[in-house]
């Protein structure tokens, strides 16, 4: 018979194996009941929900598990209270006919969701103009690449505002002239900081 300390041993391995091989957006949890409270155990990429081992189990998360039938209906969409979509499955821990805590995994499905909302925006009805406008090119490069890193230019961090950069030096937007200006005040960057981006990406071309 399996000790205690061998399934937990057992179930943090697993934890950790399914966090590596599906990667950063993949968070995978281990709770347990102490006492009758809900606690996590153990946590691999805990940063996707903002939780740690140690941590009580949010009240709100664990009835909206029960809400969604999780045995019948083990996977399923949920929202973080930050904003992030996930797909998310629970699975039972049992012992016997005891429900000793669970195994949930989340996966952050965020930025698939605004790829795929990007190129729908690209392939669907906001066709691209063809070219005899500059500048309402270079205004559809701004809007498509704001789909691409699904935030306003006011809520995107330096990471968001680099990407946005690569994406637009990809589509040869900085060859329209004065596109360089736009694009600052579109993404709010100094000239020095949007110069210092293109050296970064041309470069690593």
């Amino acid at each position: 018979m399996i000790s205690e300390r061998d399934q937990e041993l057992f179930l943090q391995k697993l934890a950790s194996n399914i966090a590596r091989q599906f990667g950063r957006n993949c968070e995978v949890a281990i709770h347990e009941f102490q006492g009758g409270t809900l606690v996590i155990k153990h946590i691999e990429n805990g940063y996707i929900t903002g939780r740690r081992a140690g941590d009580v189990s949010d009240n709100e998360l664990f009835e909206e598990f029960v809400e969604k039938d999780f045995v019948r209906n083990p996977v399923y969409r949920m929202q973080t209270k930050s904003g992030r979509n996930l797909l998310a499955s629970t699975t039972p821990i049992r012992a016997g006919d005891e429900t000793k805590g669970y195994i949930c995994i989340n996966y952050d499905i965020t930025e698939l969701e605004n790829v795929s909302k990007a190129l729908d925006w690209v392939t669907g009805e906001h066709t691209c103009p063809n070219g005899s406008d500059v500048g309402q090119l270079l205004e559809y490069h701004l809007a498509a690449c704001e789909q691409l890193i699904g935030k306003k230019p006011e809520n995107m961090d330096r990471a968001d505002k680099f990407r946005a950069v690569e994406y637009l030096e990809n589509k040869h937007v900085f060859m329209i002239t004065k596109s360089s200006t736009r694009v600052c005040e579109f993404l709010n960057l100094t000239k020095y900081a949007l110069y210092n981006f293109l050296d970064e990406i041309r470069k690593n071309k």
